[in-house]
């Protein structure tokens, strides 16, 4: 049986590696359009801080596994054809322009998908780029290598939109712009106030972050790229990515008369076979089952792509194999914080008719006995009609409640707590040198009880309350939200807080100062203390932790919330 595989960047790949080594002695043939194997659209952006020569011989190693596993692997061959009645494929050879036919018993699809690229004035100037193949990323890294970019304007804040704006600035030092024509970035899979948490970490760490700005025309000087013009400002650019999304390669299976979905996704069944039984599909070409929804979709994933290819060899192999579809898990990496999740956001479950609200949580990571355990927050979305959950996103932080890089701290908190002294006794304790300024909110518990977190009351409080602690030091460089449900109003603090300000929720505060703490005096021991209703854990010397924690625990109170402090 001979096989014939379009596509060899990820689908293609693993379907074929997948056959091989399932059916000994298969005729596979595989045809790349590119000139690469198996470089993955995803991983491009972290290919602008890697050394491209190493990626090249790791590349050269792939073709030689191919080659070793019986795979006749032709790069930059592209197929223009299908005659799926006299099962074969119309090829040509670019290089050197040969045009022939290779007939298949079965046939794979595995076309990738192509960058969006908005109809833009200018859009054909050079060092226009759409960071999809490894030849861009080595342009781009040349071109960062010879000092010749200083501004650079990424359009599209998803995730190969922002994971390009980090490597560029975080690596070369590029002052970096991302222009998202939506009102937050990474749309569609963060809920709106994770967007902001998103945006408020990029600009925190320089970046410019513009949102619902759409560019209308690039200009150039001597044939590159040296201005974008938005429908706001100017921004200068000697780089200009974009980074707006995809659409699927679904043309040529429709020449084939295969069926397509009406937004170009190749249709498939649950054994990733296309309408025509012989030929397979798989990978950013197809239109998959959201099994949320039960409504077709299409998520453009490398770790999905991987796994349909699987899917595709095992049944060309004579397997049974399936893939239901798809929840659409995804994890993002940004500065200081990464984003992962499953599911719907509270915004597209509306869409679908779903009753949906979000909830957001606060609470330990790991079971409470277990040593290493950090707070965390989650964001949940369910359906009100039948209590179903229908997504779920978790922001993480590498620096977030910990202050050891602050200098000088704010306190928004209730005013008794502030009154009290005790978050700027504690903080003394933990981090002498800092400055701590407190900032009494006493309307931050009646808007939460009184559900106007989302009212123009609340907008005023919390722009007025923001503006005392920065006008009484205008140096703070970390806010701690003093208060257990700040989720609901975080919105609106990231409206008002400065760029370059970290925001550090209270339970992740308390959690990591006091890890960081315990690091820095291993001879502390820890001790129950009262104050009001609360009952504070605080250390003194490192042998009696467990007994002092036990009397802790087993004092006959009634005990909702534990703070470490």
């Amino acid at each position: 049986m001979k096989i014939i595989i379009i596509g060899s960047i990820a689908a293609g790949v693993s379907a074929a590696a997948r056959l091989a080594a399932a059916q000994r002695g298969a005729q596979i043939t595989v045809y790349e359009k590119g000139g690469f194997y198996s470089c993955g659209t995803g991983g491009l952006p972290h290919y602008l801080c890697e050394d491209l020569d190493s990626l090249n011989k790791a590349i050269q190693a792939k073709e030689t596994e191919l080659n070793a596993q019986g795979i006749a692997a032709h790069l930059r061959h592209e197929v223009r054809g299908i005659d799926a009645a006299a099962r074969k494929v119309t090829v040509c050879d670019l290089a050197t322009g040969r045009v022939f036919e290779d007939h298949y018993d079965k046939l794979v699809l595995a076309t990738g998908a192509t960058p969006r690229m908005p109809p833009v004035e200018g859009h054909d100037l050079k060092n226009v780029l759409t960071l999809t193949r490894l030849e861009a990323a080595d342009v781009i890294r040349k071109a960062c290598e010879h000092g010749q970019v200083n501004e650079a304007v990424i359009v599209g804040g998803g995730f190969i939109g922002l994971e390009a704006a980090v490597a560029l600035s975080d690596m070369w030092g590029v002052k970096v712009s991302v222009v998202e024509m939506m009102d937050q970035m990474l749309p569609g899979v963060l809920s709106h106030n994770m967007g902001k948490m998103a945006a408020h970490d990029c600009e925190a760490h320089g970046l410019s972050v513009y949102t619902s700005e759409k560019v209308v025309k690039l200009e150039g000087k001597d044939g590159a790229v040296c201005k974008v013009i938005t429908d706001k400002r100017e921004l200068p650019a000697q780089l200009v990515i974009f980074a707006a999304g995809f659409l699927p390669n679904g043309q040529l299976a429709k020449d084939a008369g295969l069926e397509v979905a009406p937004f170009g996704a190749i249709v498939v069944n649950e054994k990733m076979q296309t309408s025509d039984p012989d030929i397979y599909a798989g990978g950013d070409c197809v239109a998959i089952k959201n099994l949320i929804t039960g409504k077709l979709g299409y998520l453009p994933l490398g770790s999905m792509a991987n796994r349909q290819g699987r899917v595709i060899g095992t049944n060309l192999a004579g397997g049974d194999a399936s893939f239901p579809g798809f929840v659409g898990t995804w994890a993002v990496k940004l500065f200081d914080m990464s984003f992962c999740g499953a599911g719907l956001t509270v915004e597209r479950a509306r869409k679908e008719g779903y009753d949906a609200i979000s909830v957001a949580v606060e609470q330990l990571d790991r079971a409470h006995f277990y040593p290493e355990k950090n707070m965390m927050s989650l964001e949940l979305v369910v359906d009100k009609s039948d209590r179903r959950v229908l997504g779920i996103i978790r922001p993480t932080a590498e620096v977030i409640g910990t202050l050891t890089k602050s200098r000088h701290v704010g306190i928004l908190a209730t005013e008794g707590t502030i009154k009290s002294e005790s978050y700027v006794m504690e903080i003394h304790k933990l981090y002498p040198d800092i400055t701590v300024t407190g900032e009494p909110c006493p309307m931050w518990v009646p808007l939460i009880e009184n559900n106007e977190y989302d009212s123009p009351g609340a907008d005023y409080f919390v722009e007025k309350r923001i503006g005392n602690l920065m006008r009484r030091d205008p140096q703070i460089d970390s806010i701690i939200l003093g208060c257990t449900h700040y989720p609901l109003l975080l919105n609106k603090i990231l409206k008002y807080v400065p760029r370059g300000v970290r925001i550090v929720p209270q339970g992740e505060y308390v959690a990591n100062s006091l890890k960081d703490y315990l690091m820095r005096h291993p001879e502390m021991d820890m001790r129950c203390s009262k104050h009001g209703t609360c009952h504070y854990l605080t250390t003194e010397s490192a042998e009696k932790f467990r007994e002092s924690a036990q009397l802790f625990l087993n004092e006959d109170i009634d005990v909702e919330r534990v703070v470490l402090g």
